[in-house]
């Protein structure tokens, strides 16, 4: 027995068959398999209860061997299933065949022919074994679903089990099998042909009960990669056959919504790609588009792409719904955008936040303006609402007119609350100065809000005999005056205060909340100059706190009005009373500015004036 020759089935006992098949030589294994075939032992259940441990550990370690040849013997031996019993035989059938694919797709097999043959012996025993066993139809169903989208590596056993699917009866795989007469063919015309009928035919029967089938291909994504991306095909060409008709296309929102949603915050986490050569020209590709750039090594990325052209198809079949008179649940609307916006890939999300602003049926500025005014909502979303609501502003449409004035108010929150972020109140300044400024008819309203926030931080000084404020806030007051890096220093004796022998003034504003109050006017200075004289004409009435303030801005803003210098000339002609120290400030500013570009000249002079050598 241990030289893997079998006389009879009466020389065969259980403790040969375990010495043969744990014999060092592969070629010993292999024959002693085949023996073991040929003289049907393990249809004798009698045989097979007498050892049945033994001999099923050593049969799964066969279907385990690293020599394949030794696994498709193992194969090939009739009573698989007496010996292993059918929840253990699919379990490990599954297992083969998908080593046996990683193999084939990652090229680390030496022999791409018996790789791709015993992948096929485990499709045709799967089927053979358990076509009529309602129980384990599905597994049957999962093993063949990633080889339906034919790969280069793996294209002859994709075309197989096309094939073998005439032999399997299931819902999602009607009209997919091809004929034998017709693998001879395929195999000669295009891998993308073969895909795009296979993915068009699944895409047709998942739309007949999406709610139903949703949940199988959800498992799907859970067995490999490649089924991922199979999967996401077949959603992308799914919403090209959806009806945006409301109760049906909802349901389908809420079903996939949250799985394609996990999927690509899986994908973030990873962190092992980026998404940087997404381009906007990729959302109105079909999966055949993307069949070029089919390569195993690639498909994380590849998902990701697919998955921002679902969500763009899923908002397209959305708006469309809404404008046919659906309407449906403003939630959806919402959660997409709170997902796009928070997204770590959001720069590919960019033409999905500003179509949702644009088209969606509720006033666009009032579901951002949402975003800056609820409580609760994240700093990345508010930023995003601002740089949308900043994109609503550039479209110049006279419909958008009477909806920004109407939201307009609401923008001030990000500006004057206390407890906003820098980045979120960068944005807003941003958005006011840079867009709505510019509007004429919100322009008035923005110079009074910012007029305002600027006089009130003038205004804010209280006397600290009357009251003396929190401790922390009157530290903070003191350790600012200490610890000043303003250019130019306080002198002792202020003209523009009062002078009160009993009570000194102390100031109950901090210096972070000074330049929140002030930042807006300031950014308003450099589009419109004129402002300036506002600036100095209550700088004199400022407390030490805010002078200071004044003074961390006007280096910025002297050096962006470069080419309107003309108001700061006529300030500085007629400077008003108490605003010395801050004219100081700016011309030592332009001396500085003025000292650079002529010692640039100069050098570019010099340089210029050298001898060639």
């Amino acid at each position: 027995m241990l030289d893997g020759n079998l006389d009879s089935s009466s020389d065969i006992s259980e403790s040969k068959v375990w010495f043969a098949l744990y014999h060092p030589k592969a070629d010993v294994r292999r024959t002693t398999l085949r023996d073991i075939n040929s003289s049907g032992i393990l249809k004798n259940k009698a045989f097979v209860s007498e050892g049945l441990v033994d001999i099923q550990e050593a049969i799964l370690r066969q279907l385990d061997d690293k020599d394949l040849t030794v696994v498709q013997a193992t194969l090939n031996v009739d009573g698989l299933q007496n010996v292993l019993g059918a929840s253990k035989l699919i379990e490990t059938l599954q297992t083969v065949l998908r080593r046996c694919v990683g193999k084939l797709l990652s090229g680390s097999t030496d022999n791409v022919s018996l790789t791709g043959e015993v992948a096929v012996t485990c499709l045709k025993k799967a089927i053979s074994y358990f076509h009529d066993h309602s129980d384990y139809l599905k597994n049957i169903a999962a093993m063949i679903f990633p080889l339906l989208l034919a790969m280069p590596q793996t294209q002859g056993l994709n075309l197989k089990a096309l094939v073998l699917l005439n032999k399997f009866n299931w819902p999602l795989y009607q009209n997919v099998a091809v004929s034998s007469s017709e693998e001879t063919t395929l195999i000669l015309g295009s891998l993308s042909s073969i895909n795009l009928k296979v993915i068009n035919n699944l895409a047709s029967n998942f739309m007949a009960h999406p709610e139903d089938n949703i949940v199988w291909f959800v498992e799907r994504c859970n067995d490999s990669e490649l089924s991922k991306t199979l999967f996401f095909f077949v959603l992308l060409q799914s919403l090209l056959l959806v009806k945006s008709k409301g109760d049906g296309f909802s349901a389908l929102f809420k079903s996939v919504f949250p799985i394609l949603k996990a999927e690509l915050e899986s994908l973030v986490n990873a962190g092992d790609f980026l998404l940087d050569e997404f381009n906007s020209e990729m959302l109105d590709w079909d999966c055949s588009s993307f069949f070029d750039h089919l390569l195993y090594a690639n498909l994380r990325p590849l998902n990701a792409k697919v998955m921002v052209c679902i969500f763009w198809r899923l908002i397209s079949a959305l708006m469309s719904a809404e404008s046919s008179g659906n309407r449906l649940d403003d939630s959806m609307i919402k959660d997409l955008f709170v997902f796009f916006a928070s997204s770590k890939f959001k720069h590919a999300f960019r033409e999905h936040l500003h179509f949702l602003a644009a088209q969606c049926s509720v006033s666009p500025s009032r579901l951002l303006s949402k975003f800056f005014t609820d409580e609760g909502v994240p700093a990345a979303v508010q930023v995003e609402s601002l740089q949308c609501y900043a994109f609503l502003c550039s479209l110049s449409q006279d419909k958008w007119q009477t909806e920004l004035l109407a939201e307009f108010p609401s923008i001030f929150v990000p500006l004057a609350g206390d407890d906003q972020t820098d980045e979120i109140r960068a944005k807003a300044i941003r958005l006011v100065t840079n867009k709505l400024f510019q509007l004429i008819y919100i322009a008035e309203d923005v110079v009074k809000f910012a007029t305002k926030m600027l006089l009130s931080a003038v205004d804010h000084e209280v006397s600290n005999g009357v009251q003396s404020g929190p401790t922390e806030q009157r530290t903070e007051v003191e350790n600012l005056e200490m610890s000043s890096t303003s250019q130019v220093s306080e002198p002792e004796n202020d003209p523009t205060r009062v002078a009160k022998p009993t009570i000194q003034s102390v100031s109950s504003i901090s210096f972070s909340e000074a330049q929140r109050l002030i930042s807006l006017f300031f950014a308003l200075c450099t589009k419109k100059p004129s402002f300036l004289q506002i600036v100095f004409d209550n700088y004199g009435q400022a407390s030490r706190i805010v002078k200071q303030a004044f003074h961390r801005h006007i280096p910025n803003l002297v050096r962006a009005l470069r080419q309107s210098y003309s108001e700061l000339l006529h300030i500085i002609s007629d400077p008003p009373k108490g605003s010395e120290n801050l004219l100081t400030l700016v011309l030592q500013i332009l001396t500085q500015d003025t000292t650079s570009l002529l010692q640039e000249f100069h050098c570019s002079k010099t340089q210029s004036n050298k001898p060639k050598q």
